[in-house]
């Protein structure tokens, strides 16, 4: 089955430019309690349930490559919120960086972060070897790009989706992966 590797922040909860709020009309800011986590008793997010919707119809394997997924319980409420209950997590504690970086030495909280996506999307792609969609706003960049193209041969077919983080996921980006699912589902059945 083709896996979707989901982030959350600019992905599903856009971040307006110019009072515009993201592509869906229902998108509502939600408080999401995130207790438990040091310091923050909530965040408002904007999400759209009909987008959750929308990727529940998509009838792929949903799994969680965000930052969120060391807030569990806010984690956890953003799913029930998006009825994407059924979505598992990759796990983020500290991780250490095995993939070499193709142009430059990571030396950012950022580059932190995007780096511990790629290597545990990598590391769950070679462990269930299934075509897979990996929809992220900001971590698809040129370096992740490079070190994808060079590790093509040992992939499966994949879709990289980069929504503009104004807009979180439109049309556009739900119609490419209609089609990619579409295509490789029957192939990995």
């Amino acid at each position: 089955m083709v896996k979707l590797y989901l982030d959350i922040d600019g992905v599903l909860n856009p971040y307006p430019k110019m009072g515009k709020i993201g592509h869906y009309p229902d998108y509502e800011n939600i408080k999401i309690m995130t207790e438990g986590h040091p310091g923050i008793d909530y965040m408002y997010l904007r999400l759209s349930k009909k987008m959750g919707q929308e990727i529940l119809r998509l009838n792929i394997d949903i799994i969680w490559n965000t930052t969120w997924c060391d807030i569990e319980s806010g984690l956890v409420n953003i799913a029930n919120y998006l009825g994407l209950q059924r979505a598992t997590k990759l796990n983020f504690e500290p991780y250490p960086i095995a993939y070499e970086r193709v142009d430059y030495a990571p030396h950012s909280k950022w580059e932190h972060y995007r780096d511990q996506k790629l290597n545990r999307l990598l590391d769950h792609v070679r462990e269930h070897n299934e075509p897979f969609i990996w929809c992220d706003d900001e971590a698809i960049d040129k370096p992740t790009r490079k070190i994808l193209t060079k590790l093509q041969s040992e992939l499966p077919p994949h879709l990289l989706v980069q929504p503009h983080s104004g807009s979180g996921i439109t049309n556009y980006e739900m119609d490419m992966m209609r089609e990619f699912v579409e295509n490789y589902s029957i192939e990995s059945n």
